[in-house]
């Protein structure tokens, strides 16, 4: 059912009392909600009270919006069950014949006036005639003394409830409805004392996952914190705590005013727990919520990460005003982003002794004590041990095993078939509690492991339940809490021969053995589960000999395990990554790669293992490629290595250690890793991590920290003298070191380690300079020389060291680095107010003159040669032309970097220097550059990369017969020719000799890319600027389009896609002649039929090709074809609301028209494959005009109206299918009123079922989603 789908019918019977209170509460809702007091709103008085008779009171000193329900801050309402027509209206406002004096009253404060009346529903005239008599009874009073005056009828009451949910439940609550497991705010933690105060408990503490408190604060300023959290719209929040520890009752806590400030509004919240199989379920509740736009606090309680996830997507949507509260006793390391996470630690003794003082008055002094104690904080397992508690029963001399005992009492007697029946229910974590009889019963198989019958287990589960030791959640049970269920599965496991439980688990379902491994994973301390993990990993058990093939099931026990014996667990990963498939295992070809990572990443949490687990996790880390960044390994590592946060307890130096290991290494992959760990260690600010650091049941932090000034200083003493050792030597390592340091060296400087950082500032500069460093120090002079204290004179002098003294250290900081840090920082003479271009064009004029220089330095080009064609910096291009422009034989030099350019690595070749270098002679020696460029084009290396060389500068009839003549001989690589796309080559070369080049390019193997971004480019800025474009590019670019490659499997539909569409856009336009596409419409089609395109990579492609050619594109693929390829089915409908056909932007005229052709084949076919309605700010979801018209022309109405349900009625969806016909309903609504009688009568019947078919699919999905939500795993 839909909730908040409340009706004037529903609010007709209420009685003439639950109407007052309903009209008292709405106004309590109004003003709360508007952030106000209710202090002055009073209701359920006598008639004949002083405020003459007026049923509920609002007499407040703050007025509401306009939009509000109580228009005025002085308002009146007379609320009536009874009918009450304009007769007795006048009846109602005057007393013996004379106005009624409250009236009066409300007039001379300027309030209103309403009468409330849920026995009347009434049209527009209705509502005028009854405000019309009211009028007229207070024509007595003066103009400037009259009130406002409004009629409400029981429609306008039920719109008001539906702005307030929780108002809606009290309705339904009291009229007895189906509201299964709703409830608004009251005591729904059942906390029985007479006193229903909430106990503050300086003790208890708060934890707040978004806070760096790791000890947590107090509750008063926890509840504080929580209730700021859920004050904004679209909030997610999940309170977490072991189970009994009272997270409910602090969630009543929220909106108590009696506890602290800012006290949340009880009329916004409506609450569950999924132990209560709400109806409607959860994410239906949501959906309902988000859809009417309520303003809400939804608390789910017992909630599943799983659902709290579906929740969270459905909440944080931009239309809601959803604020989201989930309560669990577990923690998941899976939460969505928006997510903000509590966690309520056991209350303390002390406030557990209160608490059963007062539930339990017979309970002494001393033995509350007792019990408060045993508890450990727990109120669940302190009332259960409280309710075995007789008049004159004494705990004082009972050890904790008694008082465990007297947990499964019965009538005062222990009752071992109950304690029997609670281990073996706890051996496993969750299970199925209501079936007991068929062959998929987990009761039989638990009952067997005791020997005992179903029927006996089911009563002894319905008995601890009652006791508080069972939650249940729909059909599913578990023994909570935790601390009640480790200590029972402990028992059972010691009283059960340990063959018959491995026995009885690994032959029942895969369910119910995941379950039993799940519980297993909190005892780790207990022997029996020790050897059964043993067993399990053995090289030889039905774990260890079948890693390298896990199906769901045994990655999922697997991961379970790990924490019982987490060496055993790494000597298992240890031998299949060692063994002849290992290279396989630790790569990506393993599908359980992930999980694989995240089990080593939480055993490396012991500083004993983190040597051999971190060794395994590199090995995955350096099997992937670099583009595979999803779930990286590499990112696991990082937070492994970084000083907070980390998840381990190994100390620096062990870290240290692996990363030396990997520098020392040959291979330069291992390097880079090395590398990047060393930058995670040097890290001191913005520290997270993805991975979680719960393992199982054991103590777990989140890794070490350094506690004293001294600890944090050591660890990056360690890492600095450690980048310093590294970066001392020649290589493109110590390069990246160096790098590295200088990255963080601005808060190194801040950190007490001067003495450590300046002493490998001063090796680096002894041995090579380091312009790195220099700018790193010039820029913490500039930024954050306030804070600097007495390290800034010994910085200023650090600076003037490192500070370039000769050429090769100035080009080195101005054209051969790739810091991160800014270059303008290297200049002194900068304004702080100049903008980006002044700054830039200093920097480029300082580096045109360094090149100038460095020409006339011959030993020292030869020296940076390597650095020059192959450092990756845009100001080698300044530096290249200013060496050009002090060199007097340009031809010659140019030789003599053709031949230097070739000794460097051709992956690593740059060749920005030469670029710079050709720019000053096209610029300046114009014959000179066209020699060049003749060399180029013959040069054996250089000419693969030509089109670039002849793209520098300008492009006249020469360079075009450069570029053929590279095109003729495939001398060049195909991407290349990009650069014709842009810069002087875009500008000098015109469309003409453009589509001759294209005609070639796009021939070639690679071509085709390239060809497209010069066309798509071309047209575009051709479009923007208003210049004709030519036919002959067009005529190119069609015949292109036409014999367009596509390839199964391209992913790269983004931009392709995007410049396809650019191409068609020209080329389809009748004023160029191509009106006639069959055979580009045609190659589409082919190429989707042979699986080689697939449309949702080319959805604006496909879209303008039918919008420019529609009679042709509907043609090609609705009539003359016959498609057998599944995805045609995407070409018309590839997206959840199909309004992604490329036939929806076609104009109707023109689909009309060629249905016309042929009416009764074709009007059915376009509804098929086209969106049929959508939404308009005038008349919001509508059927489409073209609907509309084809209703009129086309002669088998029956056939259309089908393909209208049809379309209606989605093939693919997200999230709720109801909810996305219920919004669809309105359409047939749209025909209610159609000039057709059979039309008209085929929607409403149509509505009928489909308002059926609707509640159909929501107790489906309600069914499924309890399964799924009410899991306990």
């Amino acid at each position: 059912m839909n909730l908040l789908d409340i009706s004037g019918d529903d609010i007709a019977e209420l009685n003439d009392g639950e109407l007052r209170t309903l009209i008292g509460l709405l106004c309590e809702s109004e003003y709360r909600n508007a952030g106000h007091s209710t202090k002055g709103i009073t209701w359920g008085g006598s008639q004949d009270a002083p405020d003459g008779g007026l049923d509920v009171v609002v007499n407040t000193e703050v007025g509401l919006s306009n939009e509000s329900f109580i228009p005025k801050k002085y308002t009146g309402f007379q609320v009536k069950k009874p009918s009450m027509p304009p007769s007795a209206i006048k009846k109602e406002m005057f007393l013996n014949g004379t106005l009624r004096g409250v009236i009066n009253k409300i007039g001379e404060e300027n309030g209103a006036y309403i009468i409330v009346s849920s026995g009347d529903s009434t049209s527009d005239s209705g509502l005028k005639n009854r405000i019309n008599e009211m009028k007229k009874s207070i024509h007595v009073l003066d103009d400037d003394k009259k009130p406002f005056l409004d009629f409400y009828d029981r429609g306008r009451i039920a719109s008001w409830a539906r702005q307030h949910p929780s108002c809606i439940i009290w309705i339904w609550s009291k009229l007895g409805r189906n509201i299964s497991g709703w409830l608004p705010y009251e005591n729904w933690s059942n906390n029985k004392a007479d006193d229903n105060d909430y106990i503050l408990d300086d003790d208890l503490r708060l934890h707040n996952n978004t806070k760096s408190n790791k000890d947590g604060v107090t509750i008063e300023k926890g509840l504080s914190q929580l209730r700021s959290s859920l004050l904004p719209i679209r909030s997610s929040v999940r309170l977490t705590g072991l189970s009994g520890v009272g997270k409910t009752r602090l969630c009543e806590a929220l909106f108590d005013t009696r506890i602290g400030n800012d006290a949340l509004n009880p009329s916004l919240v409506i609450y569950t727990d999924i132990s209560f199989s709400s109806n409607p379920e959860p994410v239906a509740m949501a959906e309902q919520l988000v859809a009417s736009k309520s303003r809400a606090i939804l608390i789910v309680d017992n909630c599943s990460p799983e659902l709290h996830r579906a929740l969270t997507k459905i909440c944080s949507k931009n239309v809601s005003r959803v604020s989201l509260l989930t309560v669990e006793y577990d923690i998941k390391d899976d939460l969505p982003d928006e997510t903000e996470v509590f966690r309520l630690e056991p209350a303390s003794i002390e406030v557990i002794e209160k608490l059963i003082k007062k539930r339990f008055v017979h309970v002494s002094d001393l033995d509350a004590r007792t019990i408060s104690e045993f508890s450990g904080g727990n109120a669940r397992v302190a009332i259960a041990l409280a309710n075995t508690l007789k008049q004159g029963d004494n705990l004082n001399n009972l050890r904790d095993e008694d008082l465990f005992q007297r947990l499964f009492r019965q009538r005062n007697n222990d009752n071992e078939d109950l304690l029997k029946s609670a281990q073996i229910c706890s051996l496993v974590y969750s299970f199925e509690g209501e079936d007991i009889a068929s062959e998929k019963s987990e009761l039989k198989v638990l009952a067997n492991l005791q020997g005992k019958n179903p029927s006996e287990l089911y009563a002894d589960i319905s008995s601890l339940k009652d006791r508080g030791m069972v939650q249940s959640r729909g059909v599913w049970r578990a023994v909570l809490p935790h601390a009640i269920a480790n200590r029972l599965a402990k028992q059972a496991l010691n009283q059960i021969p340990k063959d018959s439980i491995m026995n009885v688990f690994q032959t029942s379902s895969d369910r119910l053995l995941k379950s039993f491994s799940k519980r297993l994973s909190y005892l780790h301390n207990e022997q029996v589960a020790i050897d059964i993990s043993s067993i399990w990993l053995d090289e030889n058990g039905w774990l260890g000999n079948s890693i390298q093939n896990f199906n769901g099931l045994g990655i999922s026990v697997f991961e379970n395990i790990a924490p019982i014996s987490p060496e055993l667990t790494l000597e298992a990963i240890e031998r299949v990554a060692n063994s002849e498939g290992g290279v396989i295992f630790t790569s990506r070809a393993n599908s359980h790669y992930n999980e694989f990572v995240r089990i080593l990443a939480l055993i490396a949490y012991d500083k004993e293992l983190f040597h051999r687990a971190v060794e395994l996790i590199i090995r995955f880390a350096l099997a992937e490629k670099p583009e595979e960044n999803y779930n990286s390994t590499r990112d696991v590592l990082k937070a492994l290595f970084q000083q907070y946060l980390s998840g381990t307890h190994a100390y620096y130096h062990e870290k240290s250690a692996l990363i030396e290991k990997l520098l020392d290494d040959q291979n330069p992959i291992r390097n880079q890793l090395g590398v990047l760990l060393l930058n995670s260690c040097l890290d001191s600010h913005h520290f997270s991590s993805n991975y979680p650091h719960q393992f199982g049941a054991r103590s777990r932090d989140y890794g070490y920290q350094p506690q004293t000034e001294g600890e944090y200083n050591k660890w990056y003493q360690c890492f600095v003298q450690l980048g310093g050792n590294y970066g001392l030597h020649d290589s493109d390592l110590a390069k990246n070191i160096r790098l590295v340091l200088a990255n963080h060296l601005g808060s190194l400087i801040e950190m007490k380690i001067f003495e450590d950082v300046e002493k490998v500032i001063l090796d680096f500069h002894s041995k090579q300079g380091w312009n790195d460093g220099w700018m790193a120090i010039k820029r913490t002079l500039r930024y954050d020389k306030d804070n600097l204290g007495n390290k800034k004179n010994r910085l200023v002098a650090l600076e003037k060291l490192l500070r370039p003294k000769n050429l090769e250290s100035e080009i080195r900081a101005y054209a051969l680095t790739c810091s991160r840090l800014s270059h303008f920082d290297i200049l002194d003479d900068l304004g702080e107010d100049e903008d980006y271009r002044a700054k830039e064009k200093k920097v480029a004029q300082k580096t045109f003159d360094l090149g100038k220089k460095l020409a006339q330095q011959k030993p020292l080009f030869e020296k940076l040669i390597t650095d020059l064609f192959s450092i990756q910096n845009i100001r080698l291009l300044e530096l290249g032309k200013g060496y050009a422009s002090s060199c007097t034989n340009l031809l010659e030099i140019w030789i003599e970097l053709a031949d230097k350019i070739k000794l460097v690595d051709t992956n690593e070749v740059n060749f920005l220097f030469m670029f710079g270098f050709l720019s000053y002679c096209d610029e300046f020696h114009n014959d000179v550059y066209h020699q060049i460029l003749d060399k180029v084009l013959k040069d054996e290396f250089l000419k693969k990369w030509f089109p670039r060389f002849q793209c520098v500068g300008s492009v006249d009839g020469k360079g075009l017969e450069r570029l053929h003549h590279a095109l003729d001989n495939d001398s060049s690589y195909p991407w290349t020719y990009n650069d014709l796309s842009y810069g002087k080559a875009y500008s000098q070369i015109d469309d003409y000799n453009i589509a001759l080049l294209i005609e070639k390019l796009s021939g070639k193997e690679g071509g085709m890319a390239p060809s497209i971004e010069i066309i798509a480019l071309r047209f575009l800025r051709e479009r923007k600027d208003g210049v004709p474009i030519t036919k002959k590019i067009v005529e190119v670019a069609f015949k292109m389009l036409s014999n367009l490659p596509f390839k199964e499997g391209e992913r790269d539909g983004g931009m392709r896609d995007y410049r396809l569409a650019e191409i068609a856009e020209v080329c389809l336009d009748e004023r160029y002649g191509y009106s006639n596409s069959e055979e580009l419409c045609q190659h589409i089609f082919d190429s989707i039929e042979a699986n080689n395109l697939y449309p949702s990579n080319y959805s604006k492609f496909l879209k303008t090709v039918a919008k420019k050619q529609p009679s042709i594109f509907l043609d090609t693929f609705l009539i003359k074809n016959d498609p057998t390829n599944y995805r045609f089915r995407h070409l018309f409908r590839d997206s959840y609301q199909r309004n992604q056909s490329p036939i929806n932007d076609i104009p109707d005229n023109i689909l009309i028209d060629w249905c016309e052709i042929n009416p009764k084949e074709r009007f059915p076919i376009i509804l098929e494959k086209m969106s049929c309605f959508r939404t308009t700010e005038q008349r919001g979801l509508d059927w489409k005009p073209i609907v509309y018209c084809i209703l009129i022309k086309a002669e088998d109405k029956q056939l259309i109206l089908r393909k209208l349900k049809n379309s209606i009625d989605p093939t693919s969806w997200s999230g709720s299918k109801a909810e996305i016909l219920k919004k669809r309903i309105v359409l047939f609504d749209k025909l209610h009123n159609h000039g057709n009688e059979n039309v008209k009568k085929w929607a409403i019947q149509e509505k009928e079922k489909f308002l059926k078919y609707i509640e159909t699919i929501q107790e489906s999905e309600a069914a499924r989603n309890r399964i799924r939500h009410e899991s306990f795993e």
